[in-house]
């Protein structure tokens, strides 16, 4: 078995943040889901994403990882 790679987290990110933005408009209406989305804020997943911007670009943080003792370990997260 191998761990989840950067991509499975972002998958995870985009799965939860439909869910939420489906469940906060209510319906399955696409104008309503993309507007939900754009009101999400403080969104703690995976990757550190926690709101998008006015271009609806995401704002996340950015994690750097560091190899030690053969493991990776987290070295520092940057937030925007």
């Amino acid at each position: 078995m191998t761990s989840p790679d950067s991509a499975a987290a972002s998958g995870y990110d985009a799965m939860s943040l439909l869910t939420v933005a489906i469940e906060n408009a209510q319906t399955l209406n696409p104008s309503a889901i993309r507007d939900a989305l754009a009101n999400i804020t403080n969104y703690q997943g995976a990757t550190f994403m926690s709101r998008y911007n006015a271009n609806r670009h995401p704002v996340k943080s950015v994690v750097i990882n560091t190899i030690r003792n053969e493991q990776i370990e987290l070295y520092k997260v940057v937030e925007p």
